[in-house]
């Protein structure tokens, strides 16, 4: 069920906003880490470039030499926080303190003796803290080495902490405060962006479910603000209800038609039957009826396989085509009817010649057999002429008669379904012949073409592409 279904909106929201959560939180985490490692390594590095120092100045060959440094200098001998002081202790070989600078004596507590090892110096070691009352410190301890590489005695430096720990914190809490804000923003530009996507469907939505029957044929607007894609999709729906409205129009024609042109034959068998069957009568009465109602009978079986037909090639469902020489056929099905033409005295003259096409054989016969039994019906005396040539890439059927034609007024109606001249009423018939063969020819790609015969008569031409 519809409702079942998560909106597009809230499913983009969802999607997007915990990718763009996760990528921020990524980003976060890493930028953080990054401004740790490079708080952390320029921290310890102040320390490391007095130790080389000291390290450069105090070691010789014979062990350390603490008196050989100056240690005058402000931020040995005073404590305050103002002037950055370091605490410097140098120990021998034994671990035993030979010299501390001046100002490790201002802070009360502060060890002695040498401290453990502080040799890590990875981006994520964390710095090794003292804490002397109210103060913070981290400090390096490493050993002193001659030029040889041997150990000469060991340095310890302090340094009061920076607020490194602090920054990081406030670093994180900025970087949290940001990226959220970020990520609203965010979110509410994929929202925005998800409602402009969201807005034309809407429209299309509501323009399609006010559709009913009768509206069918009016086109549903291609919103402005839509995407090619939205638009393409209007197109195309606008497309399949155009063909949809075009098959109701057929439907109810087809309905309409087929109701007018049987109950004229129906009114006609059941008045038969009425007046048969008012008061008892010979044999020979009841056989002339039933001739009578036989003769009807076919004529509407004639006029309902027409109008099946007909609806099959409204449908437009696939057609079973094979290569098929037009001539054999048309020679074919104009012989059947030579017995007709003989009954009426008509001369039925056949010339025909190889022409290839791509087609449905049954369909293609009926268009023969309807264009010939047309042309013999309405022609008194005279001859009627069946050709089959091929030229031009066109194989061309043309069957011509020397009947009475049709008025140049009244040429434009003749495909028209249940459509007949006034002068031939009398002449039994359906109106569905020619419009039956034009629906063939137009499956096959075809033409037709009905006109006037030269000297009287009516010429009807079908152009078929010829088969490669």
């Amino acid at each position: 069920m519809l409702e079942a279904r998560p909106p597009f909106r809230r499913r983009l929201l969802v999607a997007l906003g915990v990718a763009l959560a996760l990528s921020l939180a990524v980003v976060g985490v890493l930028t953080w880490a990054v401004a740790a490692a490079w708080t952390t390594h320029e921290a310890r590095s102040v320390l490391r470039a007095e130790v080389l120092a000291v390290e450069s100045a105090s070691v010789t060959s014979t062990g350390v030499d603490p008196e050989r440094y100056d240690w005058d200098e402000p931020h040995h001998r005073f404590a305050s926080p103002r002037i950055d002081p370091f605490f410097l202790q140098v120990f021998d070989a034994d671990d035993r303190l030979v010299h501390a600078s001046d100002n490790v004596a201002a802070l009360a507590g502060y060890p002695a003796g040498r401290l453990a090892w502080t040799d890590g110096d990875g981006p994520f070691t964390p710095l090794a803290r003292l804490r002397l009352g109210g103060h913070r410190l981290y400090r390096v301890t490493e050993p002193l080495r001659d030029r040889d590489g041997r150990a000469a005695g060991a340095i310890q430096i302090a340094r009061f902490d920076p607020g490194v720990g602090t920054t990081l914190g406030r670093l994180a809490a900025g970087l949290a405060a940001g990226l959220g804000v970020l990520l609203a923003a965010l979110l509410g530009l994929v929202w925005a962006v998800g409602t402009r996507v969201v807005r034309p469907l809407e429209a299309i939505t509501r323009r399609a479910t006010a559709l009913s029957a009768t509206t069918l044929g009016e086109p549903i607007p291609v919103p402005d603000d839509a995407d090619r894609e939205t638009a393409a999709l209007a197109t195309a729906l606008n497309g399949a209800l155009d063909r949809l409205d075009r098959s109701f129009a057929e439907m109810q024609r087809f309905t309409s038609n087929a109701a007018h042109e049987l109950q004229t034959p129906l009114t006609i068998l059941r008045g038969h039957v009425d007046v048969t069957l008012r008061r008892e009568r010979q044999p020979d009465v009841y056989r002339d009826t039933l001739r009578l109602l036989r003769d009807e009978v076919d004529a509407l079986t004639h006029t309902v396989r027409g109008l099946l037909a007909l609806a099959r090639l409204d449908v437009g469902s696939a057609l079973d085509m094979a290569r098929i020489d037009l001539a054999d056929l048309a020679e074919g099905a104009a012989e059947a009817r030579r017995p007709a033409a003989e009954a009426k005295g008509l001369d039925l003259d056949v010339d025909v010649a190889s022409a290839c096409v791509e087609g449905h054989a049954d369909l293609l016969r009926d268009v023969v057999l309807n264009l010939v039994d047309n042309a013999i019906k309405y022609t008194d005396a005279g001859r009627v002429a069946v050709r089959v040539r091929q030229g031009g890439g066109q194989a061309r059927l043309l069957v011509e008669d020397s009947g009475r034609g049709i008025p140049a007024e009244h040429l434009g109606r003749v495909t028209d379904r249940f459509w007949r001249a006034d002068d031939v009423q009398q002449v039994p018939g359906s109106g569905l012949g020619l419009a039956i063969v034009a629906g063939i020819v137009e499956r096959h790609g075809g033409r037709l073409a009905v006109a006037a015969a030269p000297g009287g008569g009516t010429r009807v031409e079908v152009s078929i592409p010829a088969a490669s």
